[in-house]
């Protein structure tokens, strides 16, 4: 169980590092953050598999493409592959 703790807050503390150098994902232009992809970003903390677009799609409460798009950003932001393709 402690082992599981810590491998979770592990996790936690290298999502924490990452937003730190990307508060708005790499394709957004604009000052502001964009709030779909902080809150993928809560979700793939959350999770410790991958996750398909149409889950994220579901947890974000958005249309597939959006979903699509903000997955591809969170793995130009180095959070490496997070979901899984569908065929």
């Amino acid at each position: 169980m402690e082992d599981t703790l810590q491998l979770i807050l592990k996790k936690l503390d290298n999502i924490e590092g990452r937003l730190k150098t990307v508060e708005t994902g790499p394709s957004v232009k604009s000052s502001q953050p964009d709030p779909l992809f902080q809150k993928a970003v809560k979700i793939i903390g959350e999770i410790d598999k991958e996750i398909s677009t149409s889950e994220m799609q579901k947890r974000l409460g958005t249309d597939f493409k959006t979903a699509e798009k903000i997955l591809d950003k969170l793995a130009e932001a180095g959070f490496g592959e997070t979901y899984m393709g569908e065929a």
